[in-house]
């Protein structure tokens, strides 16, 4: 505060200033994702994939993102347009059974339509705005939650695209923390995801963890001997070795339609 500002604005004399801090770099402290060994899963509307590193990503892997947060820190990741995006299309749009949250739970199946959920294009790391959804395998015999599980696992699909180009960065990440509205609404979707990226997911329950992690970095300066109360979790889902091989293939079929789907946007 400037010499002339006390006497401007007295209410604000003995008020503590902190710089500005990105969303993103709060939302990492918030779900507890500290260091390189935890990639912090956003699943609000759209979505990201983000993990803390001692310095900065060299070489910055293809498609992400990589800026300073302070103290030598960097915070590298890659965002995702659609998430609750997507599961609020199928919501709004399918006529969806009243218990369609069982499907996200059971197991997987190839009857199960493959679906690419770019409701608004892509972001990480394609960019590829022009990119729209793509639903394939549908038959007259697949039903609305089969198209609502399509469409979860392809939003799991489209995160671990974004954690095989962190993976070079951060091989050392032992486990996700997810936070967000899907994952509050939908609990059952982050078995998938854990299925899908190979790694235990922690589903991080408190609300708002841009919010607390603002907190936690201001009382850093304030209340630096305080101790704090530990982030809010829920169940932590394990990767299932079992549909270990299904999720690989359809990862395969995924990149697949992908390329198509990339080269005829691009050309167009």
């Amino acid at each position: 505060m400037t010499p002339v500002a006390p006497s401007r604005w007295p209410a604000l004399a003995r008020a503590a200033w902190f710089p500005v801090i990105t969303d993103g770099f709060a939302s990492n402290i918030g779900a507890g994702a500290l260091d390189a060994t935890v990639l912090a899963a956003a699943t609000a509307t759209s979505g990201a994939l983000r993990v803390l590193l001692e310095g900065p990503a060299d070489p910055l892997p293809f498609g992400l993102w990589n800026y300073q947060v302070g103290g030598g820190r960097s915070l590298l990741g890659g965002a995702i347009n659609d998430v609750g995006r997507a599961v609020s299309w199928a919501q709004n749009t399918l006529r969806l059974s009243p218990d369609s949250a069982a499907v996200l739970t059971a197991p997987p199946s190839e009857a199960i339509p493959l679906v690419l959920p770019y409701f608004t294009g892509e972001r990480a790391p394609g960019w590829v705005g022009g990119a729209r959804a793509v639903f394939g395998g549908v038959s007259a015999a697949t039903d609305p939650d089969a198209m609502f599980r399509g469409i979860v696992e392809g939003v799991a699909m489209t995160y671990a695209r974004v954690a095989d180009e962190l993976h070079p960065a951060a091989p050392q990440v032992v486990q996700v923390a997810a936070a967000g509205r899907v994952s509050n609404d939908q609990p059952g979707w982050l078995q998938i995801l854990a299925d899908v990226l190979g790694r235990p997911v922690t589903h991080v329950t408190r609300r708002r963890a841009t919010q607390r992690g603002t907190a936690l970095l201001a009382l850093d300066v304030l209340a630096p001997e305080v101790p704090r109360a530990p982030r809010a979790t829920g169940t932590t889902y394990e990767p299932r070795p079992a549909h270990a091989e299904y999720y690989a293939g359809r990862r395969e079929q995924f990149a697949e339609v992908y390329d198509a789907l990339l080269h005829r946007t691009r050309a167009s």
